[in-house]
């Protein structure tokens, strides 16, 4: 997936592999919707691969950095009554 692996190092002892590294990477794609006032787009998320390393957390961030997706969560859920309240979340992205 053109994805580059988290270094890694050989532990002779255990023959076991080390990461020493946290990485995430997201890639977003291109979501197209028709509210009343026409024709808009956003950027959504499409794939997510993450190596973890307990030693080396990352925070994660708010949805509400994600602004771009606020009139798509509207229209999603002017369509989908399911969807109000905590049933859906907006997407995020780094």
């Amino acid at each position: 997936m053109g994805s580059k692996a988290p270094t890694k190092k050989e532990d002779a002892s255990i023959n076991n592999l080390i990461q020493r590294k946290t990485i995430v990477e997201n890639r977003g794609q291109e979501c197209v919707f028709v509210p009343k006032d026409g024709l808009e787009k956003a950027t959504v998320g499409s794939t997510m691969d993450a190596w973890l390393d307990p030693a080396n957390p990352l925070r994660g961030q708010s949805a509400n950095v994600n602004t771009s997706q606020v009139p798509l969560m509207k229209w999603i859920k002017g369509i989908y009554p399911m969807a109000k309240g905590g049933l859906s979340v907006r997407g995020h992205r780094s």
